[in-house]
């Protein structure tokens, strides 16, 4: 434990050094665009009294956020006070105390900042969280610690389960984690989900319907695909990496492969919305089913 902790004073770029209050720290960190934010809805003011632990995104994290997102955080004060306080915590984060899906519960009400350990192809291990990496760690305020961050955090809107039930382009996962029994899974255990759209459902059920029959949901084969699905770990694609990851599928394994595009394949389907973030985990939303080895046959559909 001694080792993992000295690796992540090193890899996260750790200051021991005690400076000026939090919000002193962040303007010294270039954060501007962070400030400007707290400064719209009054949260700078908690940033010189209070003794929180700041989870500030940089410049460049804000001016990656999609026009959409950016817009609403911007002219909506309530959904920005409420991302910016998921930003903070009461509780004191440092670096060499993160443990793998560690749970930091943030000013937000109800929500908690899940933490991650990764090791990158050097075996460098660094920090993530809520997927957003720790770009510099430990920077010692007179009122607490702050972490600059690779992205805006965003709190996750239910569990894995709740979260697909939502959807309106994963009606048909939804129906399969209901037939094989699975939604208490989804609701209760820590992993990662990569979710078909319908639209990818459709291409394998297309052989069944055109016959004019309806697929078994209930049979093994869908219980075992549905599993092949779930990692029982929490992967962001940025602790991601070239690399097979066991599934809940009687240990059998996926491949993940990262793209020089910044896109990522899983097996041979591609993710199209990363990082959406539950609070048991991750869903990466991709383009095709996958099938485990055993059903891995051109032309075999799931029922």
């Amino acid at each position: 434990m001694m080792a993992l902790r000295l690796i992540l004073l090193v890899a996260c770029g750790i200051s021991l050094a005690m400076g000026g209050n939090l919000l002193e720290e962040a303007q010294k960190l270039g954060a501007t665009t962070a400030i400007d934010l707290l400064k719209q809805v009054g949260l700078d003011k908690s940033l010189t009294t209070d003794y929180l632990t700041l989870f500030i995104p940089s410049n460049e994290a804000f001016a990656a956020l999609p026009d959409s997102l950016a817009k609403t955080l911007t002219t909506n004060q309530s959904v920005l006070a409420g991302v910016l306080s998921f930003h903070a915590s009461t509780g004191i984060f440092r670096a060499q105390d993160a443990v793998d899906d560690m749970l930091i519960k943030t000013q937000l009400p109800g929500t908690s900042v899940r933490v991650n350990t990764y090791d990158d192809a050097n075996n460098a291990v660094y920090i993530t969280l809520n997927g957003a990496k720790v770009l510099q760690a430990n920077i010692m305020a007179s009122n607490g610690i702050v972490h600059l961050i690779d992205r805006v955090m965003l709190p996750p809107l239910g569990n894995l389960y709740e979260l697909v039930s939502q959807s309106d382009i994963h009606k048909t996962l939804k129906q399969i984690i209901d037939a094989v029994g699975f939604q208490k899974l989804l609701e209760t255990t820590s992993g990662t989900l990569f979710a078909p759209t319908d639209k990818a459902f459709e291409e394998v059920l297309a052989p069944l319907k055109a016959l004019g029959l309806q697929p078994d949901f209930t049979n093994l084969e869908t219980r075992e695909t549905t599993l092949y699905h779930i990692l029982p770990k929490v992967l962001y694609s940025s602790g991601a990496k070239n690399n097979s990851y066991t599934t809940m599928d009687k240990g059998e394994t996926l491949t993940v492969s990262l793209l020089a595009n910044g896109g990522a394949l899983i097996n041979n389907a591609n993710v199209i919305i990363a990082d959406i973030p539950a609070t048991n985990g991750v869903i990466h939303i991709i383009d095709k089913v996958l099938r485990p080895k055993a059903y891995a046959v051109p032309d075999t559909v799931v029922g």
